[in-house]
């Protein structure tokens, strides 16, 4: 298995956590690709990141679902970077 070094900013690297309110919609029809919510997600609600939204409920069809969902997060790229070769990192990402 392969592994890497986790990031961390010094003075080549840039790092910056992500963490925060994301937006985040289920997706039970599947419907997200065709619609293009990569664009715009239709109705999205705040979701806490790092985190998940099974823990934020008690209602059981939430609690337990299992189908397609999408979060979004818009953010700021620094100057110095454009033009750079940028990598995103998730870290605990399981679907």
């Amino acid at each position: 298995m392969e592994s890497a070094l986790y990031p961390i900013q010094n003075k080549y690297r840039f790092n910056t956590l992500m963490n925060g309110t994301w937006q985040f919609e289920t997706d039970p029809n599947s419907v997200g690709l065709d619609e293009r919510w990569n664009k715009q997600l239709p109705n999205p609600e705040e979701m806490p990141v790092p985190g998940t939204f099974a823990e934020l409920t008690t209602k059981r069809d939430r609690k337990y679902y299992t189908g397609n969902f999408w979060y979004q997060k818009d953010f700021f790229i620094p100057s110095f970077l454009k033009k750079k070769e940028l990598y995103i990192r998730f870290g605990s990402v399981t679907h």
